[in-house]
């Protein structure tokens, strides 16, 4: 009986961190593997971990963006396709977006592209 009381008890704990904690990580940097995707009006990054995606923000450097763009035209079969990435940013969905942005659920800002999903070893989420 104390065993099940126990069990009980860790496994609610376990389900609320799972409600809070991806709500705490927005705003962190954090490391993410996921579809990034580059076209003439796209340029969005999708993480694996849940359905989203995020418009990059203007405040993501331009060396950055060069890195994405390049990885996206060596590496996609067209300009809409997507390819893996692993990036770590910051995702933002209180600020308003406007324009294309405006149709997708925040915004990424990144600071680190580590490569192509294929050719990074040890990703974590």
């Amino acid at each position: 009986m104390k065993n099940t009381r126990k069990l009980t008890q860790r496994v609610i704990t376990l389900i609320m961190l799972g409600y809070v904690l991806p709500g705490y990580a927005e705003g962190q940097l954090t490391r993410y593997r996921g579809a990034y995707t580059y076209a003439h009006v796209v340029n969005t990054f999708c993480p694996s971990i849940n359905s989203q995606c995020y418009w990059l923000t203007p405040a993501t450097s331009e060396q950055i963006r060069q890195q994405l763009k390049h990885l996206s035209a060596t590496h996609a079969d067209n300009p809409d396709q997507s390819v893996c990435v692993v990036l770590r940013g910051r995702i933002d969905r209180e600020t308003k977006s406007d324009g294309f942005a405006a149709d997708y659920d925040g915004l990424i800002k990144v600071d680190k592209v580590f490569g192509l999903c294929s050719q990074v070893d040890r990703v974590t989420q």
